[in-house]
């Protein structure tokens, strides 16, 4: 291999090797970008899952708002889904009664 072929390849391969490090270093940014956004999205969702008891209808409303007592057959329905959804993760553990 002559000088001039092996200076070539020389700076060939230091470029190779920078590019290399560039995109290494522009993963590694993206990598961090990432992890922030999603810290930033598990606050925001612990924030409203603490408020969720707020944003919750309440356990007994006035008969007016909701009709005669006896309407109310569904209400055992709704205590147990939201008894489901009270438990862990807020995702449904068992099935649905029919």
């Amino acid at each position: 291999m002559t000088d001039q072929a092996h200076l070539t390849s020389r700076q060939g391969e230091e470029r190779l090797h920078q590019e290399i490090n560039e995109r290494i270093r522009y993963l590694e940014r993206q990598v961090e970008e990432e992890r922030e956004a999603q810290c930033r999205a598990d606050t925001l969702l612990a924030r409203l899952m603490d408020r969720v008891p707020e944003l919750e209808a309440p356990a007994e409303a006035p008969p007016d708002e909701r009709g005669s007592p006896e309407t109310g057959e569904a209400e055992p329905e709704r205590a147990e889904e939201r008894a489901r959804y009270e438990r862990g993760s807020g995702r449904r553990t068992e099935t649905p009664v029919a």
